[in-house]
């Protein structure tokens, strides 16, 4: 790696972020001084998502939620609900991301019948925490499941996607249909994806992945963060959604789902990118009516 930055055009979410040029610099001469110091300082980086104010669009949405708190790996777990519907769609948001950023999905939910329920992860939104990871995540989701008696569907986005499958796969949850958009295909991806913007050595990032797999005890293995085998093998009908201009989880990530046969539905955009995908109508309307299909 060098320490020039990466071009734009490859830069993703908080690469052009001023304090980004800092780091590459100072990752490769701490990794040589001292390269405990740096893995651990990659590491709580790496697991600590930023908190962005809430929009006024979102706000809305959320005064009108029923709003309630559940417990999941220690961590108090903000939800919000719409709707009184007994069929539930879940809603899982992406890194750095809250319950209400799925929001333009809610209004043609529940005219279609569902309940929306959706949450602040841990260590986002009004959820306890500093820093969570794919572990937690997923362990939420599969609570949330069981306080709702499970869901109809889940709409998931980005981070939240991998989460969502990784969940299902992990806990063998139960669900009618999945919708990923943007979703990455292998979770190993994101920590490397990481380590490539950041200019950090390969030796300290896999010290990375090592001190989760021990904090995990065996729980979590990288290599097999396998999205796209997970979904294959749950064989959930799902319908991936991903723009072909998306510069923060490129569009080969979704070429790579391709490869499941069956169960598997497609709907490509174009310059709608990572973010305003969510708030497109027409990708609403389309996910919309594969829910309801």
């Amino acid at each position: 790696m060098n320490d020039s930055a990466p071009p734009k055009s490859q830069r993703v979410g908080f690469a052009d972020h001023p304090g980004i040029t800092v780091l590459r610099i100072l990752f490769p001469a701490l990794a040589k001084l001292a390269p405990t110091m740096a893995a651990k300082l990659a590491l709580k980086i790496f697991l600590t998502p930023p908190r962005h104010k809430e929009p006024t669009w979102e706000a809305h949405f959320s005064a009108l939620a029923t709003r309630t708190t559940i417990l999941a790996e220690g961590k108090q777990i903000v939800v919000y609900s719409w709707g009184g519907s007994n069929k539930n769609i879940l809603l899982c948001h992406a890194w750095g991301g809250r319950g209400t950023q799925l929001a333009k999905f809610i209004e043609p939910l529940v005219l279609a019948g569902y309940r929306v329920i959706a949450f602040d992860a841990p260590g986002h939104g009004r959820s306890s925490g500093k820093r969570t990871d794919m572990m937690e995540y997923s362990a939420t989701i599969q609570a949330l499941d069981q306080h709702f008696s499970g869901f109809d569907a889940l709409i998931a986005h980005s981070f939240g996607a991998g989460n969502a499958v990784f969940a299902v796969s992990r806990f063998r949850l139960q669900t009618a249909k999945i919708v990923l958009i943007g979703c990455f295909s292998h979770g190993k991806w994101i920590i490397q994806r990481f380590g490539e913007i950041l200019n950090i050595p390969s030796k300290i990032v896999a010290n990375m992945c090592l001190s989760l797999e021990r904090k995990y005890n065996g729980q979590l293995h990288w290599d097999k963060l396998d999205i796209v085998e997970m979904l294959q093998k749950c064989r959930i009908p799902a319908l991936v959604v991903h723009d072909k201009d998306d510069r923060e989880i490129p569009y080969d990530h979704a070429g790579k789902f391709r490869r499941i046969e069956q169960h598997i539905w497609f709907h490509d955009t174009r310059k709608l990118g990572h973010r305003r995908i969510i708030q497109n109508p027409l990708v609403i309307d389309r996910v919309v009516a594969f829910i309801k299909s």
